[in-house]
């Protein structure tokens, strides 16, 4: 079940379900740009979401240890540890939190190299940037697809 958009190709979409629950769903926002970690926080908490950030691969790495995540948006490339490194990290884990889903964020998602590298690598989807509020959040609700209570 992976979902990965290559400019206006779509590849293997998740199923979408309407009735998406986003209110206390905690989100992970990993990027090294301070603009764009604020820029993924003022478009995901209008809409419910709980977000935390993470500057770089290796602190999305313990925060994830230390923490319950519904999903993990990570930038693939962070200097230190990318955010290959970091999702091959958390894939590595030996409890639950190993399965958090996490949505590759990148600029580079323009050739079939860098989809394989991410889906390799354990993302459950990936989104081109700059993206928008309504694809992020949208991309969120299709990889949660929890129904409401």
């Amino acid at each position: 079940m992976r979902g990965f958009e290559k400019g206006s190709r779509r590849m293997a979409e998740p199923a979408v379900n309407r009735y998406v629950r986003t209110g206390g769903t905690r989100v992970l926002a990993v990027e090294d740009s301070e603009v764009s970690l604020r820029m993924l926080q003022v478009m995901l908490r209008p809409h419910g979401y709980a977000v935390d950030l993470a500057r770089d691969g290796r602190s999305a790495l313990a925060m994830v240890k230390s923490g319950r995540y519904d999903v993990v948006l990570m930038d693939i490339r962070m200097p230190e540890m990318t955010g290959i490194e970091a999702t091959m990290a958390i894939r590595a884990l030996d409890d639950d939190r190993a399965k958090v889903p996490i949505v590759g964020l990148s600029a580079t998602f323009d050739d079939e190299n860098s989809i394989r590298e991410a889906e390799a690598a354990g993302m459950s989807a990936c989104l081109a940037k700059p993206v928008s509020a309504h694809a992020l959040t949208k991309a969120i609700e299709k990889i949660l697809a929890r129904p409401a209570a």
